[in-house]
């Protein structure tokens, strides 16, 4: 079947838009290339690590008495006027836990870069696998804002960082500690009615627990059916789940192309608009289905075979960002 769907509907290899960014761009000021500029990026944050202040926690920031003003605008008698105002210390404010949120957006994005750029496997999984641990460590950074704004650390919503961690083969017990870190339901508040059977399930899956994913699967498949303005690329990721615990091989490889199908649009370029390099749920739910033995027909740049086998991986060697006075907890 290939790239096609039962209906016999083709998948091009790659979109327009895709093979568009991907084209060598003039190294100057104004156009360069973007996988140099997150490499310059990571370089420049990772500096910042050196600073005492990067093993600071906010209880740290609050005793050190710095403040944050910003411009904030108010009308008075008719007129507009800037009035300062100051940030309530948040770990958002932090040197480290900024630096770490930032490094889990270049490394993703290098990742994905480095495969469709150059068929890199292996600097992709060791992108993806930087990118997973910085969310697990973003994850233990001590949470004390009493107004809440940063637990989303903590959360089902940093769910494709797991995913990353999955495609990338990372060792098993790197994979439930984050897998089981993000589950914690002290910062998984149940109104969150997507999010929550999305991670779970997905987590699940990963760990083998077909009963637990089966039954936040069939959870979000609910969900989707009934959405109506909500994008199809989930309801097509509910019904590849479904497939994969169903040992489903033909809804497994119809759920992929609808998914990729779906996320890629029209697949012609959008004006400052960069299209999606990979599609890491379709890969995920393509690895989970390779790894119960059914065949996965679907290869294509965003969604590549290359990335759904299983390979053993060490990633020993990697130079893992950490703050040079150490992290805050291990004080």
């Amino acid at each position: 079947m290939g790239n096609e769907n039962s209906f016999g509907e083709k998948l091009p290899y790659i979109t327009k838009a895709q093979e568009q960014y991907l084209m060598d761009r003039e190294e100057s000021k104004k156009y360069s290339n973007p996988f140099r500029n997150h490499l310059q990026l990571i370089e420049k944050w990772k500096k910042e690590l050196e600073s005492p202040e990067a093993s600071w926690d906010l209880a740290a920031l609050i005793a050190s008495g710095k403040q944050f003003p910003y411009p904030f605008p108010v009308r008075k008698d008719g007129v507009l006027k800037m009035e300062t105002r100051y940030k309530i210390p948040d770990n958002e404010l932090l040197i480290g836990f900024k630096t770490f949120q930032l490094l889990i957006s270049f490394y993703s994005f290098c990742g994905a870069y480095t495969f469709v750029k150059w068929k890199d496997t292996v600097r992709c999984k060791e992108y993806f696998y930087l990118a997973a641990y910085c969310e697990e460590k973003l994850c233990h950074w001590p949470q004390e804002d009493k107004y809440l704004t940063t637990m989303y650390a903590v959360s089902l919503k940093a769910i494709e960082k797991f995913i990353m961690a999955v495609i990338a083969d990372a060792e098993d017990s790197f994979v439930h500690t984050l897998g089981d870190i993000l589950m914690l339901p002290e910062h998984n508040i149940e109104k969150q009615r997507y999010i929550n059977p999305i991670g779970k399930a997905t987590i699940f899956l990963a760990y083998g627990d077909d009963k637990e994913a089966r039954r936040h699967a069939k959870q979000l498949l609910t969900l989707e059916e009934k959405a109506k303005k909500r994008p199809k690329t989930w309801l097509h990721y509910a019904r590849g789940l479904m497939a994969v615990l169903d040992r489903d091989a033909e809804g497994v490889n119809t759920a992929l192309y609808n998914y990729v199908s779906c996320l890629r649009g029209t697949g012609e370029p959008i004006q400052y608009e960069a299209p999606d390099l990979l599609a890491n749920y379709a890969i995920f739910l393509a690895k989970m289905a390779v790894r119960r033995d059914l065949e996965v027909t679907i290869d294509t740049i965003d969604c590549p075979r290359e990335l759904m086998q299983t390979v053993l991986m060490d990633y020993s060697h990697l130079d893992l960002p950490r703050p040079k006075y150490g992290f805050p907890w291990e004080k």
